[in-house]
């Protein structure tokens, strides 16, 4: 794996961007657009989950992780009750399909599936891994927050690993604020999983990127606010939510050119 660099080019929040308008949210997206200011803080401290590489877990926590793969989704709500324990179970458990698993397996495209779902699968891509890590630890007071980025990837490929294009790309993670004012990640990647160590977003993204990525924009949503009857946890249908980064980068683009 390359070093962690990321490109910043005018990162602003959707948040930031939607509290300038005075008119009431009216797609799903919109309702549940929180900001870094409003979400809320859980019970955990950051020395309590320092360390999430898989050098960092013991045999003994593998062991017990790895024996609930093939166990019932509520034995497995049960037994993972920490971020510690929910990102180990994303890591050892689930594995990425690549970024076109949702258009080979579902005639909507964008399928997201609720955790129980992808836990019965065990393949799913970024979304999925969030979606288990927040179902996860729903029941164990974290509220529902996913992270979603936008940007592209500088492509090399020309006389000496030049640049020869873009590459756009999309993430989601499960984001979580700690007591201590910190944000800390969790996923099916292992790099999607981060200690809560960052005292902000856009500090907390530069830890968790991998290579020559330009994030453009961001966005926090609250699926506990989009899905009230929490069926996003154990449902059966496709909780994907409109998203509207594309709308975000227009406007930075177009202010950045005046």
């Amino acid at each position: 794996m390359g070093a962690r660099e990321v490109i910043f080019a005018g990162l602003t929040s959707l948040a930031s961007l939607s509290a300038f308008s005075d008119n009431p949210p009216e797609t799903l997206e919109e309702k549940c657009l929180i900001s870094e200011r409003s979400m809320i803080a859980t019970n955990v401290r950051v020395q309590d989950y320092a360390g999430f590489n898989m050098i960092d877990y013991s045999p003994e926590e593998i062991a017990h992780v790895k024996a609930l793969e093939q166990a019932s989704w509520e034995e497995v709500q049960k037994q993972i009750d920490t971020p510690r324990k929910a990102s180990l179970y994303c890591m050892l458990c689930l594995t990425h399909g690549g970024k076109d698993i949702d258009k080979e397996r579902s005639v909507v495209g964008d399928d997201w599936m609720s955790g129980r779902r992808v836990h019965l699968m065990k393949v799913d891509d970024c979304e999925g891994g969030a979606m288990v890590w927040l179902s996860l630890l729903h029941d164990d007071g974290f509220p529902s927050y996913m992270l979603i980025t936008q940007g592209y990837r500088l492509v090399h490929g020309g006389p000496r690993g030049a640049f020869i294009g873009k590459e756009e790309f999309c993430h989601a993670q499960a984001v979580y604020k700690t007591c201590e004012g910190t944000f800390g990640l969790g996923g099916i990647n292992d790099l999607d999983n981060q200690p809560a160590i960052a005292h902000s977003i856009p500090q907390l993204l530069q830890l968790t990127n991998v290579g020559e990525e330009v994030i453009e924009a961001y966005e926090i949503l609250d699926l506990g606010r989009a899905y009230p009857d929490k069926s996003f946890i154990s449902g059966s249908g496709n909780f994907h939510i409109p998203l509207t980064l594309q709308r975000a980068q227009k406007i930075i683009r177009t202010a950045a050119e005046k």
